[in-house]
């Protein structure tokens, strides 16, 4: 255990997964198809070990973690708190986290699980796949999406805006819509939205569908590889617009890069690979220079990490 403290003294978090790295790894299926994960009685004694050494080991399934914060042994071996109510655990909560907001609200959000349930009709309705999901599964996964949306009230308004946009160019060619750092723009059959580093994501042929929101354009079917109509939609073309500037950043980065002295000899997505001198730059200095931001993208938070090697690896 010694040893142990000895090499960690340099980390600020140890993360294990449970699922073989504690354990051996093994599964057992029952005769209807379930799954069982074979547990050892040392993991749990390792984990006392780590704690009375000074290391807070934290479960992270939310059960097991609300059994840690009251210091309880678990009721179930699936459900391990399944013996507590809500107001249990709020108030456990409460306790142990009054770094957040104390006026926080843990109560059910019906809104959210009310537009979940809707979703779920309707795509029943339309006749479209929920994917082998069950119901509940379905609207857990619903409510989860919709939650996050109400979280990030700007990202949402961003994926209206550049809908708004591609519809608004497409209905009306020839004219300028801008929104935000971003221009929409028909001409002919290609239609352009142009980004803030002054280059063009191009669409051929667009179209507003009869119910005036289907959006769509004439290009590559990802699954089938034809050429046929593909639909868009707003968080789509911010996607789009998402990794074109990532590219243009890069590049960017990669032009400093060359004029330092850092000549580039390959480029694997998003990782630049730069052939140097022994002893030449370092990895900090090179991340700089790609952290250096044209005018168009001041004050964009990037970053960048890398490493010296002998040969290229993953």
């Amino acid at each position: 255990m010694h040893a142990l403290l000895l090499q960690a003294q340099g980390l600020r978090a140890a993360i294990f997964d449970v699922d073989g790295v504690l354990t051996d790894g093994r599964l057992y299926i029952g005769e209807h198809g379930e799954q069982f994960k074979a547990f050892h009685v040392h993991d749990g004694h390792g984990l006392r070990l780590l704690a009375q050494a000074g290391i807070t080991p934290v479960e992270t399934d939310l059960g097991e973690y609300i059994i840690q914060l009251r210091k309880e042994h678990p009721s179930h071996i699936i459900a391990p708190a399944f013996h507590l109510n809500r107001e249990d655990w709020e108030a456990d909560f409460r306790r142990m986290h009054t770094d957040l907001d104390p006026n926080r609200v843990f109560n059910e959000r019906r809104d959210i699980l009310a537009e979940a349930r809707g979703a779920l009709d309707w795509t029943k309705r339309q006749g479209r796949p929920t994917f082998g999901l069950s119901d509940r599964a379905c609207i857990v996964c619903e409510s989860f999406k919709r939650m996050w949306r109400a979280a990030h009230p700007m990202t949402v308004q961003l994926w209206r805006e550049m809908e708004d946009g591609f519809r608004a160019a497409t209905l009306h060619p020839g004219t300028t819509f801008r929104y935000r750092s971003f221009a929409f723009r028909r001409d002919g059959a290609w239609l352009r939205i142009r980004l803030p580093s002054g280059a063009y994501l191009c669409y051929p042929n667009p179209q507003v569908a009869d119910d005036g929101k289907t959006l769509s354009f004439m290009g590559t079917n990802q699954f089938t590889r034809k050429w046929e109509r593909v639909k868009t939609y707003g968080g789509k073309l911010t996607e789009n617009a998402v990794q074109a500037i990532a590219r243009d950043l890069l590049v960017s980065g990669m032009f400093n890069l060359e004029a330092a002295g850092y000549p580039i000899v390959l480029t694997v997505h998003d990782e630049i690979v730069s052939e140097v001198d022994e002893g030449f730059g370092s990895v900090n200095a090179a991340a700089r220079l790609m952290c250096k931001l044209p005018e168009w993208a001041a004050g964009l938070p990037v970053t960048a990490e890398g490493y010296r090697t002998k040969r290229y690896k993953k």
